[in-house]
């Protein structure tokens, strides 16, 4: 049986404001995604909702408008949501801190494309996503698919970095509906919906960590789903720390063949 990962990220390395950016998603076998799919399809459409968006959701703007005053219906959404995920495999995410990253490598790559915080932490998750699959043996690697959603800057130098790590090239689609003049073009592919919330909570996480707060403010109530998502899908939560990006650095300057193929750090 087949393995896919779908990918999403949060957060915008050229936003001189954006203090992390986080590239996160969920592996699972190809009957389980399916499953999952008809299941959030009937949930969100029963709310309501065409598109899930996760940063709409906590803000309560776009298709989630109005709903600061439907909390109770909000938080009820989101529960049956995280219910889904509980079937998945493994769940993989990286958060790069910018000013950390920009300070610490070397300044004749900072502006390089290949080496932009994009690049790097969905490299690491791909990477991770690899050291699992020797661990455990099984699935082959050239089993699984990688999906990362279309759109994010710096995806050419991803699939370039990760085609020179030997792991496969990685698919970029749509996490949408493409409609042109009324016609279906490409349909949407609701595994990054799920990849979306955990990009943003991560985002989240990492963002009030470097901001130095115990709260995450208005956001607070959404931050119960992390943990509910780290209690029932295994894998780890990783930030790239100093330590990395000077190896990195060491590593670049030396021509080594990549930082990634086996990351070390978890931070729980």
């Amino acid at each position: 049986m087949g393995f896919s990962g779908y990918f999403d990220a949060s957060g915008d390395d050229t936003d001189k404001d954006t203090l992390v950016v986080s590239v996160a998603g969920f592996l699972a076998p190809a009957d389980v995604w399916m499953d999952i799919e008809a299941k959030w399809i009937e949930r969100t459409t029963r709310a309501g909702i065409r598109k899930f968006h996760m940063v709409e959701c906590a803000n309560c703007t776009e298709e989630f408008a109005g709903w600061h005053e439907r909390e109770a219906d909000r938080q009820k959404l989101l529960q049956d949501l995280v219910k889904l995920m509980v079937p998945l495999t493994r769940k993989f995410s990286c958060a790069v801190p910018l000013k950390l990253y920009r300070e610490t490598l070397a300044a004749e790559y900072v502006n390089e494309p290949i080496y932009r915080a994009y690049a790097l932490a969905g490299r690491w998750c791909a990477g991770r996503l690899r050291q699992w699959v020797w661990q455990e043996t099984s699935p082959p690697l050239h089993r699984i698919g990688f999906y990362f959603e279309r759109g994010d800057k710096w995806q050419n130098e991803l699939a370039d970095q990760m085609v020179g790590d030997d792991l496969p090239e990685p698919n970029f689609k749509p996490k949408w509906d493409v409609i042109k003049n009324g016609e279906l073009i490409e349909k949407g592919l609701i595994p990054f919906q799920l990849a979306d919330i955990l990009a943003y909570l991560t985002f989240l996480q990492y963002k009030f960590k470097l901001k130095k707060m115990n709260d995450w403010g208005k956001m607070e109530p959404i931050r119960w789903i992390l943990g509910e998502i780290e209690s029932h899908v295994r894998g780890p939560l990783d930030y790239v720390t100093e330590k990395n990006i000077q190896g990195l650095n060491v590593l670049i300057r030396a021509s080594s063949a990549d930082l990634l193929k086996e990351p070390t750090v978890d931070i729980q």
